[in-house]
């Protein structure tokens, strides 16, 4: 299947490891030059060459993203060398692992609405100017799906989760009718707890799709895809294609919520 994106450039954050990784080998594989981000050298290094080993394109950018700094200077690379056309934020994690709501520090609360909900503000408000330019962009946000799962011992990070959501149903309203569109992949598995990025659950079929119409564009408003069991970055990679694909040209404001014996219907 042709998914029309051979030559758009992407960045995709936090794709030196995990299910990062594989969503930027599974894009490079259809032709899309990829931005490989980090915080570790050598480990984004090392994604790169497995892409270029694989017959893609790549490079690599290494910066701290939940950092104002760090994330100035991760864009002005990217942006110096021009731009993107589809932009994947993966990076989330979770400082918590205290044993109740109450005893999670403001600190950590600060931490994980740092890393899950202001890197992807970052990066959407430093790259989305130029999509919009063109009139043509995809933006997607790897999430986790805190609102209907949510725990007493990761609050901080689920309510972050949850944020982004949101974060992403109000930007693809703001984008309707331009080219540019924001969908969210919600996981039910949650971060790896590294600061890397999402673990993936798997993603084999979609069980319900409601989309309405805004006057302008199909706007999705949930599409929930489950198994229930194994865990598999593979599938999460490939949903991250669709949305990026020019198949979902009239698919935004979606969430998908991917894995899970206890997905909504």
């Amino acid at each position: 299947m042709k998914l029309g994106i051979e030559g758009k450039r992407a960045l995709v954050t936090c794709s030196d490891c995990g299910v990062g990784k594989d969503i930027a080998l599974t894009l490079a594989a259809e032709g899309v030059h990829l931005v490989v981000h980090g915080t570790d050298r050598s480990a984004t290094e090392g994604a790169v060459a497995a892409i270029i080993g694989d017959g893609g394109w790549a490079e690599g950018v290494v910066g701290d993203l939940s950092t104002a700094q760090g994330a100035a200077g991760v864009i002005e690379t990217v942006l110096a060398k021009g731009g993107v056309d589809i932009l994947v934020n993966n990076a989330g994690n979770s400082a918590s692992t205290l044993p109740d709501w109450l005893s999670i520090p403001e600190a950590v609360w600060e931490r994980s609405f740092s890393t899950n909900v202001i890197c992807a503000v970052r990066t959407i408000r430093a790259f989305t100017p130029a999509m919009l330019a063109k009139g043509w962009g995809r933006i997607i946000n790897i999430s986790n799906q805190g609102m209907s799962s949510a725990s007493s011992s990761i609050a901080d990070h689920q309510a972050s989760a949850a944020a982004c959501v949101s974060l992403t149903v109000s930007l693809a309203q703001s984008l309707a009718g331009t080219g540019v569109t924001a969908n969210v992949i919600s996981s039910r598995s949650g971060p790896d707890f590294n600061g890397r990025g999402w673990r993936a659950p798997r993603m084999t079929a979609v069980q319900h799709k409601d989309i309405g119409y805004n006057g302008r564009e199909y706007v999705g408003q949930a599409l929930h895809l489950t198994d229930g069991a194994t865990n598999s970055a593979r599938q999460i990679s490939a949903a991250v294609a669709l949305l990026a694909s020019e198949l979902s040209d009239m698919t935004n404001g979606a969430s998908l919520d991917v894995g899970g014996a206890n997905a909504l219907h």
